[in-house]
């Protein structure tokens, strides 16, 4: 077995209570998951599907309420839910999940790493 030791406590879809985060979220067994030498215990995920393959993501996507068919942000509404979930969950990691690439010649595409990191110095 690749995993001698169950990682994973639970998955919960369509989490009540995790704001715009709430599609998919996973809980590790204590201590977590290894997450470049700091410890994960909680994954959020928000998913984003789209049709067309045509689009692609950059920084004005995620200040554009139209984007996500709602009143507020993508940016703002992680923002929303980080400060919903950092006291129980200090150890969490919130992710956008989309079939969208980023736009390569959007400004902060040399700072993204590879699963769509900001470099460390942004």
């Amino acid at each position: 077995m690749l995993f001698p030791q169950p990682t994973v406590e639970r998955v919960v879809v369509e989490h009540r209570g995790a704001g715009a985060v709430d599609d998919v979220v996973v809980y590790y067994v204590a201590p977590g998951v290894n997450d470049r030498g700091s410890r994960v215990r909680v994954d959020y995920h928000q998913l984003k599907f789209h049709v067309a393959q045509s689009g692609a993501v950059d920084q004005d996507t995620l200040v554009d309420p139209a984007w996500t068919g709602t009143k507020a942000p993508m940016l703002k509404r992680f923002a929303d839910a980080w400060l919903k979930t950092k006291d129980e969950h200090p150890d969490a990691r919130l992710s956008l999940v989309t079939n969208w690439s980023w736009d390569p010649s959007s400004p902060i595409a040399p700072l993204l790493r590879d699963g769509g990191r900001l470099d460390d110095s942004f």
